[in-house]
């Protein structure tokens, strides 16, 4: 575990591949995320919520293939979501909500079918069909 207060991510983080979790909730860190946190390929539970961030999430998510604990939630990021999760196949609880989110829910939550057990996406800017009328769809398959 990785205890951060004040200031932001330093890109150095990549220097840390066995890391497996990193909880830095409630800091006042600002900033963005930095694209080299993706070298963190071993991370099963990333919670950054209620800091400071801005700026969109990094395309190097997609590098988190075993995670299953997500939390970005209150925040200020911006940006689409679609295509950050996708080799994510173990996730199961996911929070997105107060953030500045943007792009249709429908695309980014279509690979999503079988282990997501939690989920909060509220007070963003999505839009599309709405993530319960996906699941209804999804379950009468």
């Amino acid at each position: 575990m990785v205890l951060l207060c004040l200031g932001t991510i330093p890109t150095l983080i990549s220097r840390l591949p066995q890391m497996t979790a990193l909880l830095i909730s409630d800091n006042f860190i600002s900033g963005s995320l930095p694209e080299s946190i993706g070298a963190l390929r071993k991370m099963l539970q990333l919670n950054v919520s209620s800091n400071l961030f801005t700026g969109s999430l990094p395309h190097s998510f997609s590098n988190f293939t075993s995670i299953y604990y997500l939390d970005v939630s209150n925040n200020a990021f911006t940006g689409q979501v679609v295509g950050r999760f996708n080799n994510s196949l173990y996730l199961q609880e996911l929070f997105l909500q107060n953030n500045a989110f943007s792009g249709r829910i429908d695309q980014f939550f279509s690979f999503f079918q079988s282990l997501l057990t939690s989920i909060d996406f509220s007070s963003n800017r999505f839009t599309g069909k709405n993530y319960f009328s996906l699941r209804l769809e999804y379950a009468s398959q």
